[in-house]
């Protein structure tokens, strides 16, 4: 069954706001998925500043070969690193940043970039989010080593 764009949105802009801090590199899954983790309640993209729940909102919206959308995934998690774990930020942030400029990011607005003139950036930024992902940023519920042990049990 496939969702509409509108229901998504709708379940992602009645979503509340939460924000405290976590302390760890963290990848786009786990920003997208833990948003009480969150230590601020609005980013800049580009020109643009977006609340949470616009953000989700970008977080939830399928690439569809745009290189905005792509690029705005990992830029979102990058900012939430440095914000929430004062993390020196690289220089990729800066370079994303000045390539968005006032673009809109889908399903926001309708700001277009190619996937080949964002992906040396989405390649660095998706590396600065993953070189240093800590235990905090694993669900303190799953045990790693419970995880294979169960799909062993159903194959």
């Amino acid at each position: 069954m496939k969702r509409s764009l509108s229901g998504l949105l709708l379940a992602v802009l009645a979503t509340p706001l939460l924000s405290s801090g976590v302390a760890a590199y963290c990848t786009l899954g786990f920003w997208k998925t833990h948003r009480e983790a969150w230590c601020t309640d609005t980013l800049q993209l580009g020109d643009v500043v977006y609340d949470q729940r616009e953000l989700l909102a970008i977080l939830y919206f399928d690439v569809r070969q745009n290189g905005l959308v792509s690029l705005a995934h990992q830029l979102i998690a990058a900012k939430l690193n440095v914000a929430c774990d004062s993390a020196d930020p690289t220089t990729c942030i800066e370079d994303a940043d000045a390539l968005i400029g006032s673009l809109v990011v889908p399903p926001l607005g309708f700001g277009y970039l190619t996937a080949a003139t964002t992906s040396s950036l989405v390649d660095c930024l998706t590396a600065f989010n993953e070189a240093a992902g800590g235990e905090l940023c694993l669900p303190t519920s799953v045990d790693r080593t419970s995880w294979g042990r169960v799909k062993a049990t159903y194959r």
